[in-house]
């Protein structure tokens, strides 16, 4: 049986650094909160990507590269 790896995950202060840089108007504990929420809803329609959608207003952020998308301070 192949051992699985662990996928790499993002620190609070590179959230925070990520929400900053793209100019996030909903703070860091209410981003959580609501990453939370959606990841316990009941509802099976619940939408992760419209939710970190609703975080900018609607749209995602936008990026002036794919190399800027994936700097490391934005792993989520």
């Amino acid at each position: 049986m192949a051992k699985r790896t662990t996928p790499p995950t993002a620190s609070d202060d590179e959230v925070r650094a990520l929400l900053a840089r793209t100019h996030c108007p909903v703070p860091f504990h209410a981003v959580r909160t609501r990453f939370l929420g959606n990841i316990a809803s009941p509802d099976m329609q619940s939408s992760p990507m419209e939710m970190v959608k609703a975080l900018w207003g609607g749209e995602l952020p936008t990026f002036e590269s794919i190399d800027d998308a994936n700097e490391p301070s934005a792993r989520w």
